[in-house]
């Protein structure tokens, strides 16, 4: 599942998968570039989906949180939130601006 909420002045937001927990040692690697934690070498995956997705959160000034547990990971993003709804914003205003 996906979910969003704003946490004032920041905006949350997080991916839920269902699974088996993510053990803390390959967490603390995950947004390694490379970094495949214990799957077998396959090819399918080369270990840059989360450095990629660390380094745009980065950017924008976010932080990340990671939580297992009842059969479930998530991934949260929270970032600064936005001064002005969209209904306040003008056209072709972009957030942040």
């Amino acid at each position: 599942s996906v979910g969003a909420r704003r946490v004032t002045p920041r905006v949350e937001i997080w991916v839920t998968n269902p699974g088996p927990p993510i053990p803390e040692d390959v967490r603390a690697h995950l947004f390694e570039r490379f970094y495949r934690g214990r799957q077998p070498a396959s090819g399918e995956h080369v270990g840059l989906g989360l450095a990629i997705a660390d380094q745009m959160v980065r950017q924008m000034c976010g932080s990340w949180r990671v939580e297992c547990g009842d059969g479930l990971a998530v991934f949260a993003v929270s970032l600064p939130g936005c001064s002005a709804t969209p209904a306040e914003r003008g056209p072709g205003e972009r957030v942040g601006s």
